[in-house]
């Protein structure tokens, strides 16, 4: 977006401040020259009160699970930042994302942007009409300290506490843990020993897979590098002579094949797609596409006209344009494998899915070579669907 503004603001001449502060990894070139000093408190206010536009834009608000896995954005696209307010109390006019109307009045209070080029289109608009954009921001300023300030705010805190303290605290009951075995003393060596000896992560091949640097089960077989708990589900639903494509190649290519009647799977690393390939049967296609963000490797899926796949695995790179990609080519009881969904990065993606109908089964847990933190695992399905879920 400040891309697209950066770039309107030399080809029609307008003035622009970019008060950027963090990672500049990011920072495009066309945005370099108007790039100035990050500010604060004060001085914050005080820019906001030259500009006579300001731009606000919106981060999601996420709903955690217990190990601290994003599981959705539970603002519902209603979401704002302090910014919003403080930028039209200081009686600038804002141009906001879709999804505050319920602070302040589209098109009379604040002004709504679709996307970037419609950004430009409405800045350009107010600079050639500044009675219209100070009508606007004088009105936006109204509302905010009238509605929003500190006494309202303080008044509406009363309102609730007062409510909350005529009702009668509930003591809670306390728990009395009961033990169903006589405690063991705690001694390192023998709880090493035995989870080597005999446990989850021996028979899961956790240990062999540490060994080999490879993804394998207890016996050396490959395994899908995907959480355990997701490797046990699809081991005992994914239905044999399934179809399936997968982003990214490699051991969970080969667990497939064992299972599938056709697997097409696309690679962008051309020293492992030349590896993996003489491995592969007769019925695994593997395609080696040039990764770009948004480009072809995630689009592989969809360039397949004539299959319709009954699961896709999104495990390789640019993940949520595969996901974007994803959902034509599947057949009508498909499901989507998703995995490392608990990284706020693919955020985007798993909203993709959800709001196109389907359900997410989150499957938390280790996985092969990972000891340190554990992984999750997304399934993204529909009614009857092909893993009877």
């Amino acid at each position: 977006m400040l891309d697209t503004v950066a770039r309107a603001a030399r080809q029609y001449g307008f003035s622009l401040a970019l008060h950027l502060s963090g990672d500049f990894s990011h920072l495009t070139p066309h945005m370099v020259p108007y790039l100035r000093e990050p500010v604060f408190g004060l001085d914050a206010m005080r820019c906001l009160r030259r500009g006579r536009m300001v731009l606000d834009s919106r981060t999601p608000v996420f709903l955690s699970d217990r190990h601290g896995y994003p599981i959705e954005d539970i603002s519902e696209n209603d979401n704002c930042s302090m910014r919003l307010f403080e930028a039209t109390g200081c009686g600038s006019l804002v141009l906001a994302l879709d999804g505050v109307s319920r602070w302040f009045e589209w098109e009379k209070e604040i002004v709504p942007y679709k996307d970037p080029d419609d950004l430009v289109k409405r800045i350009r608009h107010f600079i050639a009409n500044p009675e219209e954009r100070d009508r606007i921001a004088s009105a936006g300023q109204n509302r905010c300290l009238t509605e929003y300030n500190m006494k309202r705010n303080a008044e509406k805190f009363m309102d609730i506490a007062e409510k909350r303290l005529n009702k009668p605290a509930i003591k809670p009951r306390p728990y009395e843990v009961v033990a169903p075995n006589e405690p063991k003393s705690f001694n390192p060596n023998t709880m090493f020993q035995e989870i080597i000896s005999n446990s989850y992560l021996k028979k899961m091949g956790w240990f062999s897979s540490y060994h080999r640097q490879a993804i394998v089960d207890d016996d050396g077989a490959p395994l899908p590098w995907l959480s355990y708990p997701a490797v046990n589900l699809l081991e005992e639903r994914a239905p044999y002579g399934c179809t399936v494509f997968e982003y990214g190649c490699g051991s969970s290519t080969l667990w497939w094949a064992k299972r599938a009647k056709r697997v097409v799977v696309v690679e962008h690393n051309e020293q492992w797609f030349n590896t993996m390939k003489s491995q592969f049967p007769d019925h695994v296609r593997p395609v080696l596409q040039r990764l770009e963000p948004g480009g072809d490797y995630s689009k592989t899926v969809a360039m397949i006209k004539n299959i319709k796949f009954d699961i896709i695995v999104i495990d390789g790179r640019d993940r949520v344009n595969c996901a974007y990609n994803s959902l034509s080519s599947l057949s009508p009881s498909g499901v989507i494998v998703f995995d490392n969904t608990d990284r706020l990065e693919y955020m985007p993606g798993r909203q993709f899915i959800k709001d196109a109908g389907f359900k997410e089964l989150r499957l938390t847990g280790l996985a092969s070579m990972v000891l340190n933190v554990g992984s999750c695992t997304s399934i993204f399905y529909r009614d009857d669907n092909c893993l009877g879920i």
